[in-house]
């Protein structure tokens, strides 16, 4: 039977929307599913969002849908990784712009988006935005994740904060990685061999 709704385990509401959208071109709707998740920091982002998944799938006893995204400086071996936001909670902007001070300023984000279905093992898709770290705070006063103000994406030549919404979603690892998921899905749905 095709799947029509599936529930998205998040309390962001920017990654909703975005992947809403993602779903929603494969006549899937998406439910917003707010539970909290003991992450194991020791994994890596494909190993979170595999486990998160399994354990979201068990507690709503339907089929669930789980990213987990990192942002990677190439200088500095998996930090800030997959705690993205405990890094810019502890240190800031301040803090993120020092520790490249001197070094390569290369980075990119990951997503790692995760299907599971309950009493079975999750599936998991990948891709990642490769760019630049910048030297300074762009657009402090607008509505986004903090690294999108400090992070340009290759090929392109200002921060990811002033790109169009349609543009940054064309480019998004986030939206790349669930549309291999949500072709995944639809595929299952027909019974075709992945």
């Amino acid at each position: 039977m095709p799947i029509k709704k599936l529930f998205f385990a998040t309390s962001n509401r920017h990654k909703f929307e975005e992947v809403s959208r993602v779903f929603s071109k494969w006549g899937i709707e998406l439910e917003q599913a707010d539970i909290k998740f003991k992450e194991d920091k020791t994994k890596t982002i494909q190993g979170i969002a595999a486990e998160c998944a399994k354990s979201a799938a068990e507690k709503l006893k339907k089929p669930v849908i789980v990213d987990d995204t990192g942002i990677f400086f190439v200088a500095m071996e998996n930090w800030p990784g997959n705690s993205p936001n405990d890094v810019f909670q502890q240190i800031g902007y301040d803090g993120l712009l020092k520790a490249l001070e001197g070094k390569t300023r290369e980075a990119y984000f990951e997503t790692a988006a995760a299907y599971c279905e309950p009493g079975q093992e999750p599936v998991v898709f990948t891709d990642r935005l490769e760019g630049t770290i910048t030297h300074e705070v762009f657009g402090v006063n607008k509505d986004t994740m903090p690294y999108n103000r400090i992070f340009i994406a290759k090929g392109f030549k200002e921060p990811n904060v002033f790109l169009a919404p349609e543009v940054k979603e064309k480019i998004s690892h986030r939206t790349k990685a669930f549309m291999k998921l949500a072709e995944y899905v639809s595929l299952q749905d027909k019974g075709e061999n992945i």
